[in-house]
């Protein structure tokens, strides 16, 4: 199995200066390397801490700039290996908005790549790895602000809790301990016991008759 070195690889992203790149409030390097430690400590095969150290070469749909250009893949391909670039490439290429949304909503987990606009449908170990990488990137960012706002956490927590089979234990340890401090954990509770309400009260709106009660309940949450 490929398994390359980490030093090469931020050998490789000096050379592409990633260290004077800006990137939300400091530079790309730190973040990449915080990024891949973490998902190091978590336990990820190699092949995922070093996608976590590439991870936005090829840009995101939240930072547009590409130190590597997505239409030369063996450049990187030769570097760091097939399987971790084919995670960079995943990470970079998704369409996070019809992703997210589709993770949100319960819907079946289709992956939409934001270069050609083609849909797939991922393979299980595929949507792992990716999540995995994702709840790392967001973590690392979220950490670097002093405290996240409720809007944020519940942004994310929305997201990644339907996610949470998909997820290493790990990672999910990491993600109850950022984003859910106790009193976000109890709204947190509250919001899915009313969703689950609203919910029933939805598929039993044709059977029976509202009451103030029931309609207070499908508004709520």
């Amino acid at each position: 199995m490929f398994s390359p070195s980490k030093n090469q690889v931020r050998q490789f992203l000096s050379s592409l200066s990633a260290a004077d790149v800006k990137h939300i409030d400091g530079t790309l390097l730190p973040h990449l390397e915080g990024t891949c430690d973490l998902l190091e400590s978590w336990g990820n095969r190699p092949a995922v801490s070093i996608a976590g150290l590439c991870h936005a070469l090829y840009g995101t749909e939240g930072f547009a700039l590409d130190l590597v250009s997505p239409e030369i893949r063996s450049n990187l391909q030769d570097l760091i290996g097939e399987e971790a670039e084919e995670l960079v490439y995943l990470f970079g290429s998704c369409d996070r908005g019809y992703l997210y949304s589709r993770i949100i909503n319960g819907r079946s987990l289709e992956f939409r790549n934001r270069f050609t606009g083609a849909v797939t449908t991922l393979e299980s170990r595929q949507i792992c790895d990716l999540l995995e990488v994702t709840v790392a990137n967001e973590l690392v960012i979220l950490r670097r602000k002093r405290e996240p706002s409720v809007t944020e956490r519940t942004y994310w927590l929305d997201l990644f809790e339907p996610s949470r089979h998909s997820l290493s234990n790990h990672a999910w340890t990491e993600i109850d301990e950022t984003l859910r401090p106790g009193e976000l954990r109890r709204h947190s509770v509250t919001r899915r016991f009313l969703r689950s309400i609203r919910k029933h009260a939805a598929q039993t709106a044709s059977r029976v008759t509202e009451t103030p009660a029931l309609s207070w309940f499908k508004k709520a949450g």
